[in-house]
């Protein structure tokens, strides 16, 4: 479907005015020296958080009033992106936010595997889309991954994990539903985007997230059967990379075998951390500060395209992050949030 740029104007006129409410560099400077969860709420209370800090103050005391603070503001959000767009192109920003649909559904495979607490897992989900506040109260209850599956059917999502059932009953390898998960969304991400550039971003993020999945698990030596399974399988200008980093023996020859690629100017930053302390902190931040800027140049080449939603979703995300670690910090009285946030300059 060929999409005119006149289809773009308003959505994307919307989504620029959404991004200037974002939190300024300056709001994170201030942010980082608060002591208490307090002092982080009561500065959320004046900003684009507002809304949703008086509205769940009443509720929710402490960290508690943090974390769904940020989730209701982040599924606000979604749901207001999708609104903006007209009918035409809602199958196409709906292929980008359907990410949160399936970070709901592995937050609930891997709550409801591992015996977490019910409020626990309710606390780290974000009501969304097809997954409002009360199906996600009524999925929460299930007491098997089977259940749950089951419970998804009439969705694609039962499609695609179904077929997966038997292998998960057998193994109790999370990785073998979620990793299908996050090759189902970026399929269908990539099947909506129709500028090849976007498509080759995308696919440089699928990219980044495989490698990052090596790595972890090739520090922790796990075999390669096991990073095969966690690995997002879909074909691309990279694909090889990948395979001959799962395919390298060590940690060390794994990280070699990047240094011949585009990303090798990423992880030589980094080597050492990763190889001696063990540690992809810093190399996962300075991926996702790579994915930003290569996504907001795509905003100036691709003005009418998917190309600002994709740039301002990555953001707010980093936003929602950043906030989360320093709450976090705050709560547990722990210094050295400045060295945890992405800073955005």
């Amino acid at each position: 479907m060929i999409t005119t740029v006149f289809e773009y104007a308003y959505p994307n006129t919307r989504i620029k005015a959404m991004k200037a409410k974002l939190l300024p560099v300056e709001s994170f400077r201030k942010l980082v020296h608060f002591k208490t969860l307090q002092e982080i709420i009561a500065f959320l209370g004046n900003t684009d958080y507002k809304q949703d800090v008086e509205k769940l103050s009443p509720l929710y005391k402490g960290i508690e009033l943090l974390e769904t603070v940020l989730n209701r503001n982040l599924s606000r959000t979604l749901d207001k992106m999708v609104r903006v767009f007209p009918e035409k192109l809602k199958p196409k920003v709906f292929a980008l936010v359907r990410k949160y649909e399936v970070y709901n559904i592995k937050t609930l495979i891997g709550g409801i595997e591992t015996g977490s607490k019910k409020e626990e897992i309710i606390l780290s989900l974000i009501p969304f889309g097809r997954f409002p506040s009360h199906f996600l109260k009524d999925l929460v209850e299930k007491k098997t991954v089977k259940e749950l599956v089951f419970s998804l059917k009439g969705t694609e999502y039962f499609d695609v994990l179904f077929p997966l059932l038997e292998e998960f009953e057998k193994t109790k390898d999370l990785s073998v539903l979620e990793s299908e998960l996050d090759k189902f969304y970026y399929q269908k991400l990539l099947e909506e985007i129709e500028e090849t550039f976007i498509k080759y971003i995308v696919q440089m993020e699928i990219d980044l997230k495989n490698i990052l999945t090596v790595l972890r698990l090739k520090v922790v030596g796990a075999p390669e059967e096991k990073i095969n399974r966690n690995i997002i399988k879909i074909e691309g200008p990279s694909s090889r990379i990948i395979r001959d980093m799962v395919k390298a023996p060590t940690l060390e020859k794994a990280i070699n075998v990047l240094k011949s690629t585009p990303y090798k100017d990423l992880v030589s930053k980094h080597e050492h951390e990763v190889l001696y302390e063990k540690s992809l902190i810093s190399l996962e931040k300075e991926f996702e500060k790579f994915l930003i800027k290569s996504y907001s140049k795509l905003v100036h080449v691709y003005p009418f395209s998917l190309a600002p939603s994709i740039g301002y979703l990555k953001l707010k995300e980093v936003e929602i992050r950043n906030l989360r670690i320093i709450g976090r910090f705050a709560f547990e009285k722990v210094e050295g949030v400045e060295k945890e946030v992405i800073w955005l300059e």
